[in-house]
């Protein structure tokens, strides 16, 4: 079985994304924070557009107004642009935050697997959440 074939299990994947960042780790621990800043925005990203706006098929609808009311396409794009800017600002300030303040002070390798577990485990979680619950 080839290494494409046993990517297709999810475990497996998940196992192989944390070796990934394990090695990248070893190899590069500079540019290692910045990957561990992306994957960080970009999970705060998709919890503010979660919170700010949802919608498919042409319906908009803006869940902090508490209403599940059909919203216009003008402000459904400034909403989108609101988050698009919120998730990148709060997002990169916190990945910087962590990766200064927590995992730029880590050592050895058990104080390395947990943040690299914590963020393939969230995700996964943000990818089930994505594409297992609609």
């Amino acid at each position: 079985m080839g290494l494409l074939q046993k990517l297709e299990k999810k475990w497996f994947a998940i196992l192989f994304s944390l070796g990934i960042l394990l090695i990248f780790y070893n190899i590069y621990p500079n540019s290692w924070k910045y990957i561990v800043s992306i994957l960080i925005a970009y999970l705060i990203a998709d919890v503010a557009k979660s919170l700010l706006i949802k919608g498919e098929k042409g319906i908009i609808q803006i869940p902090f107004l508490g209403t599940t009311k059909t919203q216009h396409e003008g402000h459904g794009y400034l909403v989108f642009l609101v988050y698009i800017l919120v998730g990148t600002i709060v997002g990169s300030y916190l990945g910087k935050t962590i990766s200064d303040n927590f995992i730029s002070n880590m050592t050895g390798w058990v104080n390395i697997i947990i943040p690299n577990a914590i963020i393939i485990g969230l995700v996964y979680l943000d990818f089930w959440i994505t594409f297992k619950e609609r």
